[in-house]
């Protein structure tokens, strides 16, 4: 486990711009906080990074998945998959998402991942909890499962 600190949006950039180094493909990332923590612009800039990293262009926008539930960046070999689970609560809704089909050949990056903890719990995944310290403070809690 490790405890970060970010001060500001440039060193959250930073700290996304890092994990996308050692991202690769069937990564789950799971990303927990509560609202307004920085779980979506964390994960904006980890798409844009994966993205770059990969030699694709840089998406021109990355909208919230919050009412779609599911954005995704198709790439040439893989899609990044960015789902926002705030909403869902029956986990009869997560089977038909296909998170289970989609985490062996893509990268998924999911919000609000509480719901489906114990049914991924078989997988091996990064989770990153932020806590709101106050209006530009936040603290990270970065953990690997790995069950492999």
């Amino acid at each position: 486990m490790i405890k970060k600190y970010i001060f500001n949006l440039k060193q959250l950039e930073s700290f996304a711009k890092q994990l996308a180094k050692e991202v690769k493909i069937s990564d789950l990332i799971l990303l927990s906080g509560d609202l307004g923590s920085g779980k979506t612009t964390f994960a904006r800039f980890l798409i844009k990074y994966i993205t770059l990293k990969y030699g694709e262009q840089e998406p021109v926008y990355i909208p919230s998945p919050t009412f779609p539930i599911l954005q995704n960046y198709p790439l040439v070999n893989f899609e990044i998959l960015h789902y926002d689970l705030y909403r869902i609560n029956d986990t009869k809704e997560i089977i038909e998402l296909s998170i289970d089909e989609n985490l062996k050949n893509n990268i998924s990056i999911i919000e609000w991942p509480e719901i489906l903890l114990e049914y991924v719990s078989k997988y091996s995944f990064i989770s990153i909890d932020f806590s709101i310290l106050d209006d530009d403070r936040r603290k990270i809690i970065f953990k690997r499962n790995r069950n492999e």
